[in-house]
């Protein structure tokens, strides 16, 4: 409907969709070309988000220093454990007889992680007091999209 190159489509999903997963899939229903540019897209944004944390982080702890609270660390444990598995992969440290086990087992635990949360929802809590947050996230998602597909309009 927006006549996008896949090229473009790739750049437009991988901008502005929340989830490597959704991305991906996403971005495979156009095709190859879509996918390929959407993934680097897509992951670049999510390794921004490192110095982005640890800015946050350095302005917390200075701000937990004045107040007397714990300091949170400069990088989480998890985000510094991301990009030490990005690094591990990425030099060819991870045999490849490994991938598939290991495939299984992120599987495995997305699938707990997602159980976890999902059992902790109240449907009735949230039908009662979840609309401003479900219209706050559907207006993100729009903006998002939105200034996403105004940077491709400009790269194009």
């Amino acid at each position: 409907m927006l006549h996008l190159s896949e090229a473009s489509f790739g750049i437009w999903a991988g901008a502005s969709v929340h989830e490597v997963a959704q991305v991906v899939a996403t971005a495979g229903a156009v095709g190859s070309a879509a996918l390929a540019t959407a993934v680097v897209v897509k992951l670049t944004r999510v390794i921004l988000l490192a110095p982005l944390i640890a800015g946050v982080s350095l302005w917390r702890r200075r701000t937990a220093e004045t107040s007397g609270t714990r300091r949170p660390p400069v990088v989480p444990l998890f985000v510094a454990g991301f990009l030490a598995m990005m690094v591990l992969r990425s030099v060819g440290t991870v045999p490849d007889a490994l991938l598939a086990p290991l495939k299984t087992i992120q599987a495995v635990l997305f699938t707990a992680a997602l159980f976890g949360m999902g059992s902790a929802v109240r449907l009735r809590a949230l039908l009662r007091t979840g609309w401003p947050g479900v219209a706050l996230g559907a207006v993100s998602s729009v903006l998002i999209a939105l200034v996403a597909l105004g940077g491709v309009a400009l790269v194009r």
